[in-house]
């Protein structure tokens, strides 16, 4: 009875050490911000019913579809599980697999969890996996490339959500890492922050990762101009789009 007394009073000493004691990792900062108020819902942003008889496809034949691109005709999109999937002729037929086969929400880090998704003009896919980095995929042999690895530190930080991609004429890719102090499962941690998130631009030549944009408060979707004279990316906690 004194051993598990002891125990529990160990546990309890423990939980309130890294509760109040300041300095223990990971050390976050906590900075007060006021989010733009929403423009009136008029105009272009006027409510509309555009949407109220879509139809439902596939119903627990794929789970949680994060970004669907077209390419000569088809939808390609990545779905939990690692894998990425294509709309063919009202069929789903499989592209390609990144991670490990495995089942199960928890299980994003060894199966895999495709985020974003962009052709370049050449017809090759890039994949934005949120657990395993930036891959280049071959979308007839479904052969897939890592391009850039989580274990790689950018600017002093590791990557820990790659999210977004856009891919420029001359190979340019720009990505977003949402964070680079927790996971995507964690990510709710980092919306309470005061953001860790990058715009990021990746040169294939020299296989350089260079920061455009730090302190991105949970970097989100990214996109090219129509000219490619500039980038943007949705700053999701503060409800605007930078560039």
């Amino acid at each position: 009875m004194a051993f598990i007394r002891n125990f529990f009073i160990s546990i309890v000493i423990a939980i309130v050490a890294i509760t109040f004691y300041p300095g223990l990792e990971p050390e976050i900062d906590f900075t007060a911000f006021e989010v733009t108020p929403a423009r009136p819902l008029e105009g272009k942003l006027a409510l509309n019913e555009r949407l109220n008889n879509a139809e439902k496809l596939f119903v627990d034949e794929i789970h949680s579809p994060e970004c669907v691109v077209k390419h000569k005709n088809e939808l390609y999109m990545g779905v939990q599980g690692g894998h990425i999937l294509k709309l063919s002729n009202g069929k789903l037929l499989p592209v390609a697999k990144i991670g490990q086969t495995c089942y199960g929400f928890q299980y994003g880090k060894v199966c895999g969890r495709p985020l974003g998704l962009k052709f370049d003009r050449a017809g090759s896919l890039y994949a934005a996996d949120a657990f395993n980095g930036i891959f280049k995929i071959n979308v007839t042999s479904g052969q897939t490339e890592q391009l850039i690895s989580l274990d790689v530190e950018i600017d002093g930080a590791k990557p820990l959500v790659p999210n977004s991609l856009a891919v420029a004429s001359d190979g340019m890719i720009y990505w977003s890492d949402s964070s680079t102090h927790y996971n995507l499962y964690d990510g709710v941690f980092d919306c309470l922050t005061s953001g860790s998130g990058r715009l990021i631009q990746y040169n294939p030549k020299t296989k350089q990762n260079k920061v455009l944009i730090p302190n991105v408060h949970f970097a989100n979707g990214v996109e090219l101009s129509a000219d490619e004279s500039f980038v943007v990316v949705a700053e999701t906690m503060r409800n605007r789009v930078r560039r």
